[in-house]
């Protein structure tokens, strides 16, 4: 039986577990990672690094008001040969496949596409809307 190893997101269904992928690593090395944090590591899991999916995700930075920021979600798949209850943060568990309803928890809404790398600007501001938009969001223009 196929299972997922998840946690509840209330009423968004469920999420994947997830780990920040450091600028030296691999997603190999992300995931082997990933399983050292939630105490997993005992648990021999086989990653699939051919077939790394990845989306792009926009996002408005909360930091600077009015600039996109776009994160690089990549999905790496594999196959544990048992289960071993997760002790880590976080309050996963495992879940059957009939559970987990979300198609874009279970990947089907990522692509191996191509991705930007660039912030898209924003369009169609002349100069004294965009003066007044920095200033309004306390900008030095000096």
């Amino acid at each position: 039986e196929k299972k997922y190893l998840v946690r509840s997101a209330g009423g968004a269904g469920f999420e994947l577990p997830s780990v920040e992928k450091l600028p030296h690593e691999s997603a190999a090395l992300s995931g082997r990672r990933l399983l050292q944090r939630l105490n997993l590591e005992g648990l021999p899991v086989e990653f699939d690094c051919s077939n790394v999916e990845s989306k792009e995700d926009l996002q408005q930075s909360e930091l600077y008001p009015g600039i996109q920021m776009v994160y690089l979600k990549e999905i790496l798949s594999g196959e544990a040969s048992g289960i071993m209850e997760p002790a880590g943060d976080g309050g996963y568990a495992w879940a059957a496949a009939e559970e987990v309803q979300n198609p874009e928890i279970l990947g089907d809404e990522v692509s191996n596409t191509d991705f930007s790398t660039l912030v898209y600007p924003p369009i169609g501001l002349g100069e004294e809307a965009l003066l007044e938009f920095l200033q309004t969001n306390n900008i030095d223009t000096e």
